[in-house]
Parts: C-alpha cells; structure tokens; sequence
C-alpha cells in the first residue's frame, strides 16, 4: 500500500506517465491481483465453515433442498449461498412430497442429479422443481454478482406461479465521484446533472477549494442542493483524511482529532452538510477513523477493505459469501460497510468496470458499455448498483461526456431496460441495503385459507418500515410493511396476506 500510494502520488498529476506506467505494469498488477484472490478464496474455503442447511429450522419454508451422496459440498453451498443472498429460508427434505414444514406452494431446489448445464424449472401438482449448476454460483467460480445468477433471478421471476418472498432491496441507481476539484469539466458534469436530477455523491479533495476564492464559492453555491452529497475523500492527492497511507499505519488519536477538526470547519465554513456515506482514498479507513466519523454523523463506508487489514480480504460478516467483491455488507459498530462493484485493485486491467471512465480512452461505445455492464450486472442479480469515476477522468474526458450526452444516455438505458429501477442518492441506497441486511423473513405456521393465502410475517430488528420484495408471477413486486400492520396485498392473480 504504501509503495503503490508513493508512486501514484509523484505522478497523479501527469496522465500521461500515469497512461504509461499502465500500459507497462497492469499486465503484471493485474495477474496478480487475480493470483493472490485465488490462493485467498483457498484459505478462506479452508478454514471457514461451510453454509449447511439447518436440519430442523424454526418456521416454515417456502423453499426446500434435496441432496443424496452424490451432491457436492460446492452445489450445497452454491444453493444456499444464492437463497441466503436473495433472502429466503430454506429447508432440507429427503424426498418429494414431504411438506411438513413447507407452505402449500413451495420450490423444491434438486441437488440431486449428476449433470445439470443450466436451470430449469419443472411444475407438479402443488411445488415446482428446479435444477441447475449451482455450483456455479460459488466464489471461486462464477461468484452471485454474475451472469449465471441473473439467469436464475429472471427464471424464478419469470417461471415461478407463486410469489416467493425475499429481503431483496428496491432497484436504485447510485453515482459517485472522488478526487473532486472545481475545475470546469467538473462544473460541466455536474450542470449536466442536476438538470436532470441525476444524484450525485462528491468525494472531495478538500484543499482545492480555497477561502476567499471565487470559483469555489461558486461550486458550493450552484450545487449546495438536494441533488448532491458532500463526502470528505482526502485533504488533496497526498494527503490523506483516514489512514496514514504515506507510512501504512493508522494515524494516532491525535491525528484523527486534528483531521475531524478540518473536515467540520471545512463544512461549516462552506455551510455545507456531510454526507452519510464515506468515499475514503484509496478506500482505506482504520476502525478508530470510522469511529470518530460515526461520531460526526456518518453512517456508511464505501470499500471493498476491511478498515482493520487495509486490503481485500474474506470476511464471515460479510454476507452472504465473505468475499468483499461479491456481498451485501458488513457493520462495524454501528458503521455499515457496502461494496458490491468492480475491484478497485483490478482496475488497470482494461475491461474492468471500475471506474467507467478509466482505460476508455474517450471512446462513447467503451464508456456507455462499461457503465451499463456494471449497472445492469448488479441490478439484475440484487446487488448495490452504482457507477464510480474521479475528478481527473470528468477533467479529462468531458468533451466526450458532453458530446454523447452521457447521464441523459444512461437515462434512457435505465428507462428501457430497468423502468423500475430509481436514481438515488448513495445514502438511500446504502440505508436500503442496510435495512435489508438486518431483515429476515419467516412464514407463519398456521395458513387460515391454504388454497387462497400465504400467510407470513416479517421478523424485524428496529421497529421502522421495512420493505419486502416478491419475485415470481412473470414479475416482481415491492411491498412496504410497516411494524404490528395486518394487511392484504394482491400479487398477480394470488393474494398475499401480510401478518
């Protein structure tokens, strides 16, 4: 960390050594970041315990898992893996037909067959059958931030005749921009969406904007609106806000006092709100910086590090998988750390969607399929969707921006492929996920009218509203339940009946 930090910081401000030292490093850099995540999904699968499916589970299921001697420990955990992460309780059963702990209309997930290419669901009389290569869906393969996962949430979606019920978040779309400095391809971007209300969430690089200047007070001026979040990224280039990056150690108590200090005259003197959501350079944080953040307001930490080990590692409490680049999240007293994109660590590598802009050499078609690759990855596999730039690539490829129409582009993209999907700012998109992480659902263990109602409740950590997402019926739908509410919701040409 602290090699990598000292050469970026002697030529962060050159694009084209930086440009060079690409192209003569990312083969290297990017082997063997991949490398070193192989050899740590191995230690990870070595000593941590394998997901199993509980054998005598509280409540009833509406999803039930059967195995035998030929189902590898890597199709179990690719099963349960994949409900835990959309939300759904499973159970084991040892043959069809056995429904006593299942509601009348349940999926029953066949782990059983030798060879299964791809998923298919098969209905019976009262339970649909489904199987496929779960094993795909496990880290050291296809992961649930891929492909394979989106093609079983469209088959469930679009093939299942009963609602299933899930903690998967309503579809937002976040934006964030670190290393933000007034410049005026900054002002441009920036113009350009607020015009169309697109949020945005500023990282900035808090020493460009100087006291008494005019085209700072202008910047704070035009965009001190609902439209924009302020986070504290860094001081500038090389000097960081919350971990020592020059000497690789977490600054003292002191020096974290000092730096708080800065950011809330900083905010004050600007008569600016921080936002909720940190954008730490070089997205490293230590936990007693996250601490004395928590202590000014902040609620979420936007990294694929873990703020005690200062790189990406595997974690138990990040769900459902551990791994920091295929996950949910994960709290640090009362601090909530969300990371569902692109590596930052594989982001020399040329077809990474890191940062959209990067590596794009200011061709539209690379930079419109880059976003959209990484936006429609996480929307259709239930993760945190969100596109991440800097200061210096908007500097850079703003004519190319302006000329495409870049945010009113992705506008319509949304429009046409996610029209239920919302912009929205990176808090809100961070509380839904939050919400979603303390949630958990389990089916009630009477039904009053088994042939017409599913009855359920929903078991909540905090008494506010929490939503419910059920996919199924060629659809899905929202649901927000509010504490100690009974109510009836129609879904499709079923009824739900909430409890």
């Amino acid at each position: 960390m602290r090699a990598t930090f000292f050469v970026w910081g002697l030529v962060s401000k050159n694009r084209l050594l930086i440009n060079l030292i690409k192209k003569l490093i990312s083969p290297i850099w990017t082997h063997k970041y991949r490398k070193d995540r192989e050899v740590q999904i191995e230690r990870f699968l070595e000593c941590c315990s394998i997901t199993e499916v509980a054998r005598e589970p509280p409540s009833i299921a509406q999803v039930s898992i059967i195995t035998d001697k030929l189902t590898t420990k890597q199709m179990l955990r690719g099963a349960t893996d994949f409900f835990a992460h959309i939300g759904v309780q499973v159970k084991p059963i040892k043959r069809l037909g056995d429904e006593r702990f299942l509601t009348h209309q349940h999926l029953v997930v066949d782990l059983t067959a030798k060879e299964n290419s791809e998923f298919v669901i098969r209905r019976q009389e009262h339970y649909s059958i489904l199987k496929g290569p779960f094993e795909n869906l496990t880290i050291e393969k296809s992961g649930l931030r891929s492909s394979c996962c989106a093609t079983l949430l469209s088959i469930l979606t679009q093939e299942l005749d009963f609602p299933l019920i899930t903690t998967l978040s309503e579809s937002l779309i976040g934006f964030r921009i670190d290393d933000v400095t007034p410049s005026p391809a900054m002002f441009s971007f920036l113009e350009a969406a607020n015009e169309i209300k697109i949020p945005i969430n500023l990282g900035l690089f808090l020493d460009a904007f100087h006291d008494n200047d005019q085209i700072s007070q202008i910047f704070f001026d035009k965009f001190n609106n609902a439209n924009f979040d302020f986070s504290p990224h860094a001081f500038n280039e090389l000097t960081p806000i919350f971990f020592d990056l020059k000497h690789n150690k977490p600054f003292s108590s002191d020096e974290i006092q000092k730096n708080l200090e800065k950011i809330t005259n900083f905010f004050s003197k600007w008569n600016i709100d921080i936002s909720p959501v940190i954008n730490a350079h070089f997205h490293s944080a230590d936990i007693n910086a996250l601490r004395a953040f928590n202590a000014l307001g902040g609620r979420f930490f936007i990294s694929e590090i873990h703020p005690r080990y200062h790189k990406i590692i595997f974690d138990e409490r990040f769900l459902p998988q551990g791994d920091p680049v295929n996950c949910t999240g994960a709290k640090h007293f009362s601090i909530f750390q969300l990371y569902s994109g692109d590596s930052s660590r594989d982001h020399l590598n040329k077809t990474n969607c890191y940062d959209f802009l990067d590596n794009s050499n200011g061709d539209e078609k690379k930079i419109l399929s880059r976003s959209f690759k990484r936006l429609e990855l996480s929307l259709s596999t239930g993760f945190p969707a969100f596109i991440t730039s800097h200061g210096y690539e908007i500097d850079k490829h703003i004519h190319a921006l302006d000329r495409m129409r870049f945010l009113s582009t992705v506008r319509h993209w949304k429009e046409s492929n996610f029209p239920e999907a919302k912009f929205a700012k990176l808090a809100d998109l961070c509380s839904a996920f939050e919400k979603r992480a303390d949630s958990s659902i389990s089916i009630d263990t009477t039904t009053r009218n088994s042939s017409k109602f599913v009855d359920f409740r929903l078991r909540k950590r905090e008494s506010s509203k929490t939503n419910i997402t059920c996919i199924g019926l060629g659809k899905t739908v929202m649901y927000e339940v509010l504490p100690e509410v009974s109510y009836r919701v129609k879904y499709g040409q079923k009824k739900i009946q909430i409890i």
